[in-house]
């Protein structure tokens, strides 16, 4: 299985975060992620319902010529509720999410629940499939099956792809097996 975060986003501050499509810079960065997980052959690419989500998963899917599918329950960690902060508040609150995994800490749910939720979900995906979905969730998921700090993983997951293994979805960062693509 292949987890892909979406791609570089526009970023306006006048609209919900859940609601931001890909930068042109993303588009690009959604065709090249296609491209090098071609030798994986994945049957099919399922990605979270929110636009950066799926125009990423859709651009991967035209690149690799398979099927493309949006669904739900693959969606970031719920914040909605929260403001658009600067970039170091905004850590700042990541970082005390992670420490705190099952306070209520950030957003609306916390985050064993959105790592549950993501979990659920990707338990209804094809081994083959390629997700795009979201840092946070991904993050959470990754960090449930290996041996990683979730902030650090998160603070340095740029556009990227984690090959996990079957079973146990483990993934060794330094090996072909596990790629990050920047």
């Amino acid at each position: 299985m292949i987890l892909i975060r979406h791609a570089a986003v526009a970023i306006d501050s006048k609209v919900p975060a859940e609601r931001w499509g890909l930068s042109t810079i993303g588009k690009e960065q959604a065709a090249a992620v296609g491209a090098r997980i071609a030798e994986y052959k994945p049957s099919i690419v399922i990605a979270s319902e929110a636009p950066k989500a799926s125009e990423t998963g859709a651009i991967i899917a035209e690149r690799l010529g398979v099927r493309f599918e949006a669904r739900p329950g693959l969606h970031e960690h719920d914040r909605s509720n929260e403001p658009f902060s600067s970039e170091g508040e905004w850590h700042a609150k990541m970082r005390q999410l992670f420490a705190e995994p099952d306070a209520l800490v950030y957003g609306e749910e916390t985050a064993t629940a959105a790592r549950a939720r993501f979990a659920a979900a990707v338990a209804t995906c094809p081994a083959d499939a390629a997700i795009v979905a979201h840092g946070t969730v991904i993050t959470l998921f990754v960090a449930q099956h290996n041996p990683i700090e979730p902030f650090a993983f998160w603070e340095g997951f740029v556009p990227a792809a984690w090959v996990l293994l079957a079973p146990g979805f483990r993934c060794d960062p330094t090996s072909e097996a596990c790629i990050q693509l920047g």
